[in-house]
């Protein structure tokens, strides 16, 4: 549908995801949804991004800020968006296929590893295995996040021994904003600088005590160098949510993670916050070294460290 509607507000600047959208910008925004009406709304921000030049430092258009961007300016009512074409936030979830023989528990495995192998998933079969093995031994599920993704499968000696992945950071937590600001960084919702730790797991039929942190240390290397390879930016802090019901976090504490806070319970669903009493523990883990510092120096005594 064609929008004609003409008695716009004055915009006397707004800042939002560290850009200021003056009424000039929403001119030129506006002009983009009328004139391309069929248009969704990741479109609409990949042209909003070359046409106010909005990028990255690697040149990359920062079409995931300017799509937050664009919602605020449309609740301040700035802007007519057209409808999300998705009703759910994780988008159209991976088909699971049956994981191949090898993904099935094996032999017990006791014994500490020589090293564990974190395979970068990069290949349909790759992914396929991933899916398969998550949907079936995590208690989550898989799902098909949206935003920048980065999956390993976990080998030792070529067998599989688990799975782990990395997004974005969640949209919105008290505790880490609290956390961020403390150290000197941007606490806007969804920092660019944070990944979120969504999946790990190891295979049932692995049994090695302090296995489960050793990976988790190793995770953090590695993550730092192929979130750049991928996405030409390397995050500050990874964060990840346990459920206390379930786990206790030590692994994560052993590992150096850093329990910050409590979640406040609620869930997301489509484009509304539920309230589930479920309450999370949340922690975080510099990747960069001297923020882990920073961070460290608040929380580690808290932490028993």
């Amino acid at each position: 549908m064609v929008r004609t509607r003409k008695n716009w507000p004055k915009c006397p600047g707004v800042l939002i995801r560290g850009r200021i959208f003056r009424q000039s910008d929403l001119v030129l925004i506006r002009d983009i949804i009328r004139r391309h009406p069929t248009w969704g709304r990741t479109k609409i921000s990949q042209r909003v991004c070359k046409t106010l030049c909005w990028h990255q430092a690697n040149g990359f258009p920062k079409d995931r800020a300017c799509r937050i961007a664009l919602v605020r300016l449309e609740q301040a009512g700035y802007l007519d968006l057209p409808p999300p074409r998705r009703c759910n936030s994780g988008g159209k979830p991976p088909s699971i296929h049956t994981a191949h023989e090898h993904a099935f528990p094996g032999p017990v495995v006791q014994e500490m590893p020589r090293a564990i192998e974190f395979r970068c998933v990069s290949t349909a079969a790759e992914a396929r295995l991933w899916n398969s093995t998550i949907a079936r031994y995590h208690y989550l599920g898989s799902v098909w996040p949206v935003g920048r993704l980065i999956r390993y499968l976990l080998y030792a000696e070529e067998e599989l021994v688990g799975a782990m992945s990395f997004t974005n950071a969640t949209w919105s937590s008290e505790a880490r904003s609290i956390a961020l600001t403390s150290i000197g960084l941007d606490s806007s919702p969804a920092p660019e600088f944070v990944v979120s730790n969504n999946r790990f797991l190891l295979l049932p039929n692995v049994r090695v005590k302090n296995l489960a942190s050793h990976v988790l240390s190793k995770a953090i290397r590695h993550v730092r160098v192929d979130w750049y390879s991928r996405y030409r930016y390397s995050p500050l802090l990874a964060e990840t949510f346990v459920d206390p019901a379930r786990f206790s976090g030590t692994s994560y504490l052993a590992a150096n993670w850093l329990h910050i806070g409590m979640t406040k319970g609620y869930s997301k669903r489509g484009q509304r916050h539920y309230r589930n009493h479920q309450r999370k523990m949340i922690l975080l883990r510099g990747i960069c070294p001297q923020v882990h510092q920073r961070l460290h120096a608040i929380y580690g005594a808290s932490n028993g460290r």
